[in-house]
């Protein structure tokens, strides 16, 4: 998961090809230096946005590096609540399934084929009646408000709370 470098995340798996490619294009133009130079302003670009991300106080910076305060409550709970075998749905399973050793209903559909096809993608698009379908023990739903920021980014979260059949089958 990307979830310890936000924003950025998608960068670290691309930087070597950056730096190989800087290189080759040195290479391939007989211009050693200037691939030296590209390669050293790529070094440069990433550590000028890392010093960026670190200096700058951020719900994002905090949410990624502090996400036993909001998910430990959640995974001890259900560790403590669940039995073998119990399915929970929810959309953030990593650090929740990992602890508390759950049997996840992934809402966002990366291990199912159903939800994964929902038309407008996991985070926009739901089938809740088809998560309530799977009879889930509990429903972890991640709407909140912390400091005015609203947590729940998916749009099962965002539904479950009104949704008619959840409220007449769940407390």
């Amino acid at each position: 998961g990307g979830d310890w470098m936000p924003h950025g995340r998608f960068m670290a798996p691309l930087m070597p090809f950056m730096y190989l490619a800087a290189a080759k294009g040195g290479q391939a133009i007989k211009r050693w230096r200037l691939g030296l130079i590209i390669s050293i302003m790529c070094i440069m670009a990433n550590a000028m946005d890392v010093a960026k991300y670190e200096m700058a106080d951020s719900f994002e910076k905090r949410w990624s590096r502090e996400q036993s305060t909001f998910y430990m409550p959640v995974a001890e709970w259900l560790s403590d609540h669940t039995g073998p075998g119990d399915p929970v749905a929810l959309s953030d399973v990593g650090y929740v399934t990992w602890y508390s050793r759950i049997r996840a209903i992934d809402t966002l559909g990366l291990t199912d084929k159903h939800l994964a096809r929902v038309p407008g993608g996991s985070a926009w698009a739901t089938d809740v009646d088809y998560v309530l379908d799977k009879k889930p023990a509990y429903v972890v739903s991640m709407v909140n408000d912390y400091s005015g920021n609203e947590l729940g980014h998916t749009e099962f979260d965002r539904q479950i709370a009104g949704h008619k059949r959840f409220n007449e089958e769940y407390e």
